[in-house]
């Protein structure tokens, strides 16, 4: 595999990680106490500006979507269809979708014709918390929110990097983070199936 090609798949879980916050020492919640109440303000943006989350949503949009260019010149240059890549990209909604955000973004909107037949957009990208339990019966998480939020149970915690992804008509497509995973498992079964990578 060639130097570019596997800085581009690094980038893309770079990109990848820093849409999620794992430590929730790093988000701690605003008390403020009076004698009439007490107000408890949990900002899961990490104090991130609403510039600063749209940029770190746009640097995972465009690392998963221009990962396309890559792999069709890679398979060229090593006597593979190309079109695959295309055809990755034909069956796979979210993925469509991911390239048609990425496109919009670098060309100031939508040309004629989009890979998902939509014209999506994104809007209210922000981070939120997702509790997640094992798959076993029984298996429980809870999250205690205060100054440092503590997790308890055997589950996982984490702030992750989202937003709502609508069409033209403002009907919504699918969020964000689900949309981007999904590109992301369709570029690693045609990665697979061109066998590169461990």
């Amino acid at each position: 595999m060639t130097d570019s090609l596997q800085d581009k798949i690094d980038r893309i879980y770079a990109a990848l990680g820093t849409s999620v916050e794992k430590d929730m020492t790093r988000l701690p919640a605003e008390v403020t106490s009076t004698p009439r109440f007490l107000r408890i303000h949990q900002d899961f943006s990490g104090a991130q500006s609403q510039a600063e989350l749209e940029n770190l949503a746009y640097s995972l949009v465009h690392n998963i979507a221009n990962l396309r260019d890559h792999l069709r010149k890679w398979a060229k240059a090593h006597g593979k269809d190309p079109d695959a890549v295309d055809q990755a990209v034909e069956e796979c909604a979210p993925l469509q979708t991911i390239c048609d955000l990425s496109n919009a973004d670098k060309h100031g909107g939508h040309g004629r014709q989009t890979w998902s037949g939509r014209r999506p957009s994104l809007a209210n990208v922000t981070r939120v918390l997702r509790l997640t339990t094992k798959p076993e019966k029984g298996s429980r998480v809870v999250a205690r929110l205060g100054r440092i939020p503590r997790i308890s149970g055997d589950g996982t915690a984490e702030a992750i990097l989202t937003g709502e992804v609508v069409d033209e008509n403002g009907q919504t497509v699918g969020t964000l983070h689900a949309l981007a995973a999904e590109g992301v498992r369709a570029w690693e079964k045609l990665l697979r199936d061109y066998k590169i990578g461990p």
